[in-house]
């Protein structure tokens, strides 16, 4: 028989509770006495298993486009793209603490509420490990968060609790804001340069750009660091 042949329920069951048997019976020295005893050390024993964390690391970088034409631009037009990066990292933040920053309270922390923002220090690094211009900023979000006054937080108010992550986890990237991108709004009204009607796939490219610029600065290599 093969070896992910599927094993039926019956007999799933059955190894399932004579295994429960064998864990009860070494950690508490005796056979369970009912079956409910039984069920709630199996329902313990296959809970998902959480993992504290003390932060989170969250990467923006723009396009490829935009890090090399950052890099080989007039100094005006190199600080202006620096200037539109932090503005779009500022505005991605900006939306992930009025979308994703929530934490939990309740027994089973089955209740969800929203906190009074994120803790978070920035780095910006110019370069990819392999070496290639490559504009991006690490923002390490702190774990702890503070309970918003709201009335879903009532007394809870105030506390700090940590950060759920899962709304983090999940959020989109980028972040459906309804907002043009600031390095776009920076090309717009500081630069003089343009995003092209492009595909989807290069709708965040600054026209202008030729494809040899492109492959004069990218070599393959690790991700940026």
């Amino acid at each position: 028989m093969p070896r992910d042949w599927p094993v039926p329920e019956t007999e799933r069951a059955a190894i399932r509770t004579a295994l429960g048997r064998e864990m009860f019976t070494a950690q508490y020295g005796r056979a369970p006495t009912d079956a409910r005893e039984l069920s709630g050390l199996l329902a313990r024993a296959s809970r998902q298993q959480s993992t504290a964390v003390a932060g989170y690391d969250l990467t923006f970088t723009p396009v490829k486009s935009v890090s090399a034409l950052w890099a080989v631009a007039p100094p005006q037009v190199a600080q202006a793209i620096e200037r539109a990066h932090f503005q779009a990292v500022e505005q991605c933040l900006t939306w992930l603490e009025q979308n994703a920053a929530y934490t939990r309270l309740g027994r089973g922390a089955v209740r969800q509420v929203q906190t009074c923002g994120l803790i978070a220090a920035a780095f910006t690094h110019r370069d990819s490990r392999a070496g290639d211009p490559n504009l991006h900023t690490h923002v390490a979000v702190s774990n702890k968060v503070q309970v918003a006054d709201t009335a879903a937080a009532g007394a809870d108010a105030g506390r700090w609790l940590a950060l759920d992550g899962r709304p983090l986890h999940n959020s989109p990237s980028p972040p459906p804001s309804g907002t043009t991108p600031g390095w776009k709004l920076c090309y717009a009204t500081r630069s003089g340069w343009s995003s092209p009607n492009a595909p989807a796939s290069r709708a965040n490219e600054p026209s202008g750009r030729s494809s040899g610029s492109m492959r004069g600065c990218s070599r393959p290599g690790p991700p940026a660091g």
